[in-house]
This record gives structure tokens, sequence and C-alpha cells, in this order.
């Protein structure tokens, strides 16, 4: 029989070595109180199943403190205290669970917060507003109309039969994804990403990700290299997390997977490690508009409208399946920083004015 959270030390998802130090995974900051609160949800998920199940904010503290009580300690910084005359905790849980959504964010997976409600929570609340806002952060992800049409001040405004829509929602995409969270959360086990104790600085570990390794050290020219990216990345988890979020090319709608290539906006050897790897840097596209996009026969503004260089006659649009209606959804402004950058570097007819310029 599975033993208690609280005594068991083997079988945890995130080893207790990793949760006694910070994690840098990428560039995100996850501090071990985050690696504790996620442990114990998804122990809780595993033990009590994950249909319908909710998780109150003091089940969490409680059982984390049980097993983890040198980590967590009250904070004597102002004294602050909450409704209960008791003094907050220097890592508060919902703190914890924004790291945690980011990191899973990452990995394009659900967030395992949803099923996190209030102490006095009954069976099946709906989460606060904080949860909901921080949906609308990453409305890429979840592309529900109404964060997408709303600001961030209005999302807290939703109706209850929105937000409960919603909620069952991510709890569904949460049961489905169950296997690839855990695995992503084992991921915090490796001894690359720990930072180290609190009391050192974050950017004494710099990780480098195997797969950028793996292609920096290639000895390849230029052209080569872009082949390679090319292949990397389409066997990586980059092309997965891809396909996640979008299940056909973005111009013209082909589905089938085995044709569709993860196309960088800003090129790879243009690129820094974080962007080298960053889901908003790419388009999935089939090998016709890849290639017209690489090599900048076609372009996009920040809203997705397509430009398309002078050097396409009419005829030539037709047979290529574009044309000047073609548009691709931009929803994160990094996205549309992305494409600004291809349309300004990358876009023949901008590089033709740029080069007689000069």
């Amino acid at each position: 029989m599975r033993k208690s959270f609280s005594q068991d030390l083997e079988n945890d998802i995130v080893s207790f070595e990793s949760c006694s130090y910070d994690s840098n995974y990428n560039g995100l900051y996850i501090p071990k109180q985050a690696k504790m609160v996620a442990n114990y949800i998804v122990w809780f998920l595993i033990v009590n199943g994950k249909e319908n199940k909710t998780i109150t904010y003091k089940d969490i503290t409680v059982n984390c403190r049980n097993k983890y009580n040198e980590f967590i300690k009250h904070s004597d910084m102002s004294s602050r205290e909450d409704k209960k005359n008791q003094l907050y905790a220097k890592y508060s849980v919902g703190k914890c669970l924004g790291c945690i959504n980011n990191y899973l964010s990452m990995m394009n997976l659900p967030f395992i917060s949803v099923l996190v409600v209030a102490e006095d929570a009954k069976a099946n609340e709906i989460p606060q507003n904080g949860f909901f806002e921080c949906l609308w952060e990453y409305r890429n992800i979840y592309k529900y109309d109404c964060l997408i049409n709303m600001t961030k001040k209005d999302v807290k405004n939703l109706k209850d039969e929105t937000k409960r829509f919603i909620v069952e929602d991510v709890k569904q995409k949460v049961e489905k994804n169950f296997d690839e969270i855990i695995n992503a959360l084992k991921i915090l086990n490796e001894r690359r990403y720990l930072c180290g104790y609190e009391e050192q600085p974050i950017e004494r570990v710099t990780p480098r990700n195997p797969l950028i390794q793996e292609i920096e050290n290639e000895e390849y020219k230029n052209t080569e290299k872009e082949a390679l990216v090319k292949i990397r990345i389409g066997q990586s988890q980059l092309r997965t997390q891809k396909l996640r979020q979008q299940t056909c090319c973005e111009i013209c709608g082909v589905q089938t997977k085995e044709l569709l290539i993860v196309s960088h906006i800003k090129p790879w050897a243009e690129s820094n490690d974080t962007e080298k790897l960053d889901i908003e840097n790419t388009l999935l596209l089939c090998p016709v508009h890849d290639a017209l996009f690489d090599k900048g026969f076609i372009s996009f503004d920040a809203r997705g409208r397509i430009k398309i260089s002078k050097k396409l006659d009419e005829m030539e649009q037709a047979l290529l399946n574009i044309n000047d209606d073609s548009k691709i959804e931009v929803i994160s402004n990094e996205k549309a920083r992305y494409l600004n950058y291809h349309n300004k570097n990358r876009f023949l007819d901008n590089k033709d004015l740029l080069s007689s310029t000069q």
C-alpha cells in the first residue's frame, strides 16, 4: 500500500533532494517551495483519482510543512497577518502555484492549479479570480473566446457559468495529459537545473539545453546547419508542443502531421538560447509555405496579415496557394515581436530596400 505523502520519500514525483534546492529551467526560476506544492498536488491526484477532486490551500500548506518544515518558514519581515491573525508564509501557496503554472505553460501543458480552492470551499467550487487571470496570460494555449476578447481586468467579471465550463475543460485536460505532466515535473529532478541554495545567486548555473548543444557542436556550414536544425527540431519536444497548439499548416490548413514542419520565425543562427526553443518563435507550416517563409518570399505583420514579395506574380501566388487575404493567428506579444523581426530582416522586399539605401 502506498505510504502517505509525509512518509514516502522514494516515490515522490519531484525528489526530496530536488526539493532542497531552487531550480532554473531555461531561464525560469522555480523555488523549492513550488516544487513541493506541485509534488503534493500530483501525489493527491494519484492517490485519490483525477476526476472531480479538489484540494484546499490548507491541505497543501499542512502537508508540505509536515514533510519539508525546514524549508517553509513564517515571514518576520513585516509581520503581516491574515484574517485569522496568522503570519503569511514567506512563499504563499498562490505564488508557488503561479511558478508551476509558468513552468507547465513552457511545456504547453494544462495548469494543475485548477484543482486548488479556498480553505472553506465547497466541493467543486470555482477557483479564485487569480486562476482565470493566469489563464488569460496564456490565452495562446487556452484558446477560449471569452479570454481572447477580454482585457485581463475584465476576466474577473466572467459569468459563473463560463467559469465552470472553463474549469471542467481544464480538469479534463489535466486528466488527459496527466502522464505528460508527471514527466514534465520529473525534469526538475535533473541536477543540471538545480540553482543551489537560496542565498547563492541564480546566475551561478546557466544550463544549456542538450538539443542546442548537439546542434551547435556539429561542424557544418550555415546552410547545412539550417537543414540539421529542421531535422532535430522535427524530432524534439518542441515539435510535440507545437502539434498540441496547432493541428495544421497555419497558412493553408494541411493537416497531415508527417508533412508539417516547425519553422523558426527568427532564424536559429540569429536567436539566443531562449529564442531558439521558444514556441512563440515558431510557425507550423507545410513544406511549400515553410520554404516561402524561410527564404523570405512571404512574411507577416504583427497582426498576422501576410506580406507577399513582389518577386512572386499573381499566377505564382495562385499556384502556391497564397493571396492578400492569407492570414495567421497572432495572440501573444512575443509572437508579434518575432514576426516584426522576420518582416524587417528576412522579408525579401525589405532586404532589397535596405540594400538599395546602403
